[in-house]
């Protein structure tokens, strides 16, 4: 059968079953039918990146937050960046234990959407070294003759992160999605080896309700608060804002 599709897979019109594999892995596994669907692994319909994530509480909860499939930002870690330990003060957080995690994941996101947005590639950055997070502050100034400091570099980041929420707000989107809408083997736990029974999901929807919470948005709409708006200087969307 797959043979038999090969030819229409590089084709513009996307026939055949290059069409459903372009539709992403939630669709394919409908249209194959079955038990396919309770084995596709998918967030949002999407193909997370092709790591095993799940016990990486920091990286699995950047995977369900993203805006589906393989376009995460951030990553919680253990400890803050050496260049924010003068103003964040916590870790190193533990493996088994949602503390702290929600806060941490907001925090990278932060940043790499920061690096994002001026096109810098977040594989070259070093943000746990020291001067790391610096150092893209440091380029993005170089490049653009302006002076930016670490604040104005994190709510750009965080700016970044709510236009996107308000993106698909207006396209039908809510956060409940985010732990609603998995694969289920994506949240089933780890079978063997040294992390075996450990899943994520015993700790969901709570951690993604605090996500958004801690980032100024509404834990079940996921639509911003008016003050974050505010905040961000994007009140011309205070008409997608969350109203209570």
């Amino acid at each position: 059968m797959l043979r038999k599709n090969c030819s229409t897979w590089r084709r513009g019109a996307k026939g055949g079953w290059g069409n459903l594999l372009a539709e992403g892995p939630k669709q394919l596994a409908e249209a194959i039918g079955g038990d396919a669907p309770k084995w596709a692994v998918h967030t949002k319909g999407g193909t997370p990146a092709m790591h095993e994530w799940r016990p990486m509480l920091g990286q699995m909860l950047r995977e369900l937050v993203a805006s589906g499939g393989m376009k995460p930002q951030g990553g919680g870690s253990t400890k803050p960046p050496p260049d924010l330990r003068h103003r964040e003060n916590w870790g190193p957080l533990s493996a088994d234990n949602p503390d702290g995690w929600a806060w941490s994941h907001v925090l990278s996101e932060q940043y790499r959407q920061f690096t994002g947005i001026f096109g810098g590639c977040w594989f070259a950055q070093m943000n746990q070294k020291a001067d790391g997070l610096n150092s893209i502050v440091d380029a993005f100034n170089a490049i653009t003759g302006w002076n930016f400091t670490m604040d104005e570099a994190l709510d750009a980041g965080h700016r970044s992160m709510v236009l996107q929420s308000l993106f698909g707000t207006q396209r039908g989107w809510i956060a409940d999605f985010d732990w609603q809408d998995v694969g289920p083997r994506f949240l089933e736990p780890i079978p063997d080896g040294k992390y075996k029974g450990f899943t994520i999901a015993k700790w969901l929807p709570e951690m993604i309700w605090e996500y958004y919470r801690l980032s100024g948005r509404h834990e079940r709409t996921g639509r911003p608060f008016k003050d974050t708006l505010e905040k961000l200087g994007l009140e011309e969307f205070t008409e997608w804002s969350q109203l209570d």
